[in-house]
C-alpha cells in the first residue's frame, strides 16, 4: 500500500493521470486504512541502478504498461524520496544480479528478516 501511494498515486498525479482530488481522495483512504491496520513492520527494498532497471523493464515487454520508460527516473526519484523518510525497519537487498530467484542471498536475508522481527 505505501508504495502504490507514495511513489505510483503521486506519480500518476504529476502525469495528470489523477486530478488533485482523486489524489486527495486515496490520501485520505491510504490514512483511514492505515487508522485500522498497523504500518508494516520492516519494509524490504530491492535495489538496483536505474540503467539495469531500464533494461528489465524493455525485456519484459508488457502489451501494456501504465508506467513508460521514460518515466523510471522520476520513479526512482518518489522511491528515494519514501525510502528516506520511512520511520520503521528497512532491509535493502542489491537486486542488481540476474538471478531471478536471488539464491545466492535468500539465506543471509531470511535471517536478516529474523533478526529484524524479533
Amino acid at each position: 500500500m505505501e508504495e502504490d501511494f507514495y511513489i505510483f498515486t503521486r506519480h500518476f498525479l504529476k502525469k495528470g493521470y489523477l486530478n488533485q482530488a482523486e489524489f486527495e481522495l486515496c490520501e485520505r483512504l491510504v490514512g483511514k486504512i492505515r487508522q485500522l491496520l498497523p504500518p508494516p513492520d520492516l519494509v524490504i527494498h530491492l535495489d538496483a541502478p536505474l540503467e539495469r532497471i531500464t533494461e528489465r523493464f524493455a525485456r519484459r515487454g508488457r502489451p501494456l504498461e501504465i508506467t513508460r520508460q521514460g518515466d523510471l527516473g522520476e520513479l526512482q526519484v518518489l522511491l528515494e524520496d519514501f525510502l528516506a523518510n520511512w520511520p520503521g525497519k528497512m532491509i535493502h537487498v542489491d537486486a542488481s544480479r540476474e538471478d531471478a530467484a536471488y539464491s545466492d542471498i535468500l539465506p543471509g536475508l531470511l535471517e536478516q528478516i529474523r533478526a529484524e522481527l524479533l
